[in-house]
């Protein structure tokens, strides 16, 4: 879920990101402090296959 509202959040300009990011982990009462530690861990050094497979699917979908 992390960096799923990472790959949106970079689609917004930095300082429309900031605020859009600061709104939609407070919706879902996600603290920034734990997006922080995940955001990064389907494209980290060992992710799993499922996480794998999730971030390349996401590359696909938003041209990354």
């Amino acid at each position: 879920m992390c960096y799923l509202i990472s790959c949106l959040a970079d689609t917004l300009e930095p300082p429309q990101r900031e605020k859009w990011l600061n709104g939609i982990l407070a919706n879902l009462s996600i603290k920034m402090s734990f997006y922080r530690s995940k955001y990064r861990q389907p494209i980290s050094d060992m992710p799993s296959e499922c996480n794998k497979a999730f971030a390349d699917a996401l590359r696909e979908i938003f041209g990354k």
